[in-house]
């Protein structure tokens, strides 16, 4: 039995197209969920960043006052070095010039731009924001001490915990989001998987079956009839031992086809089944065949019809052979009393086509499909019930589907009930010629 993505219940069918839409969503509403996210760290440094301006502010303005100024400095270096967040901390002094800052370079230096002269500013509680210089945002806030302005601390404020906190999220989600679409589409592999393996658990448990019974039949036949004839020798006319031995030889043979068939399938699904190609004149080959069948079905007739009759291809003999007698004990099984089946040969590009044709019964349609199946059998009127020769195995069609296109060639049937079949095949020039 073949594996179908369309034999997986509708749950395991969904599973991974839904996975596969469900993760892609997933990670947007992740990222989506990250820059809400940083809009509210953000939020938080900036509250963080007031609170330290405003504590560092009143300890700064007390040392101010009091001419502190190497304290400043150490608290000021001691601050930078235990928050990561702080870029720099800058006291400058009402006229301007830095007193204290982390930077050595601006200490001393009378800044430019002095911000911090607007009265308002002077206000005990305000915190102002500016564009940082070396940092992502700056607070600032004035020092006091007995309500006289000592001067302004400013601080930078660095978001780079904050921005490697979001990578280090954002790199998370993409590993989870990849390992779960791997572990996904292990599971997934691991369904069908299952599922092959329960269809060819399946398939065995039904090879078993069909060649046990395949099997039983022919052999119970032989068992039966021998030993009728052990038994019962000395009472049964000589016509009855020879129907009972006639019998016997043809299930024996009917048995040694089917263990015969039974190893080429095996080889061919083990693909150790090998061609050996020679050239072969098509036409010779399939005459004989006609009259070894004509022989064994006296009551049937064997047309060979080839447009080309010096056609030689480069095939392996035996096995194209033994697809021309599969195709054709085909047709002898359902044929009428002196009906036709016909072998013929034209050329089409750059194929051989060949045909095998019968009067038969015809194929239901529903049947068609499933003809190249192991042990498949159409279960159609016989008219031919009485002298139709022994039973098939059910493998022959399969084998001759496997040599033609082992020989880079295609078949197929086309039947209508009531009008015989035709089998058809191909065989490539190319080669040949």
């Amino acid at each position: 039995m073949k594996f179908s993505y369309k034999n997986l219940s509708l749950q395991n069918q969904l599973a991974l197209p839904l996975g596969v839409l469900f993760l892609p969503l997933v990670v947007i509403m992740s990222f989506t969920f990250i820059r809400s996210e940083r809009a509210a760290l953000l939020t938080s440094l900036d509250k963080k960043a007031q609170a330290l301006v405003r504590n560092m502010a009143d300890i700064f303005g007390d040392k101010m006052a009091l001419g502190e100024y190497s304290q400043v400095q150490q608290a000021a270096n001691f601050a930078k070095q235990a928050d990561e967040d702080i870029a720099y901390m800058h006291v400058v002094g009402v006229d301007g010039r830095v007193i204290a800052s982390t930077d050595p370079k601006i200490r001393n230096v009378l800044l430019k731009r002095n911000e911090f002269d607007n009265e308002a500013f002077t206000a005990a509680g305000f915190v102002k924001h500016y564009e940082g210089n070396s940092a992502d945002f700056e607070v600032a806030m004035p020092m006091m001490f007995q309500n006289k302005r000592q001067g302004v601390l400013r601080i930078g404020i660095l978001t780079t915990a904050v921005d490697k906190a979001l990578r280090e999220a954002r790199l998370t989600i993409l590993i989870m989001a990849s390992l779960a679409l791997i572990m996904g589409g292990v599971a997934y592999l691991l369904v069908i998987r299952n599922e092959r393996l329960k269809d060819l658990d399946q398939a065995k448990s039904e090879f078993i079956s069909i060649v046990s019974h395949e099997l039983r039949n022919p052999m119970t036949s032989v068992s039966g009839f021998a030993t009728t004839l052990q038994r019962k020798a000395d009472k049964l006319p000589q016509e009855k031992k020879d129907e009972y031995l006639s019998i016997i030889i043809s299930e024996s043979a009917r048995l040694t086809r089917l263990v015969e068939d039974l190893l080429d399938v095996t080889k061919i699904e083990l693909g150790k089944y090998e061609l050996r190609k020679e050239r072969v004149k098509i036409l010779p080959l399939v005459s004989k065949i006609a009259e070894g069948l004509k022989i064994q079905n006296p009551h049937l007739n064997f047309p060979v019809e080839f447009h080309d009759q010096e056609l030689e291809l480069s095939v392996d003999g035996e096995k194209l052979q033994q697809v021309f007698i599969n195709l054709a004990s085909n047709g002898v099984k359902y044929s009428p009393e002196n009906g036709n089946i016909t072998f013929r040969s034209k050329t089409s590009g750059a194929q051989a086509v060949f045909s095998i044709e019968d009067q038969g019964p015809g194929i239901p349609a529903e049947f068609v499909g499933k003809l190249f199946q192991k042990f498949f059998r159409v279960e159609t009127a016989n008219p031919n019930a009485s002298k139709k020769g022994p039973k098939g195995t059910g493998l022959g069609l399969t084998i001759a589907k496997k040599v033609v296109e082992m020989h880079g060639g295609k078949i197929w049937v086309e039947s209508e009930v009531g009008h015989g079949a035709r089998f058809f095949f191909t065989l490539p020039l190319a080669e040949s010629n």
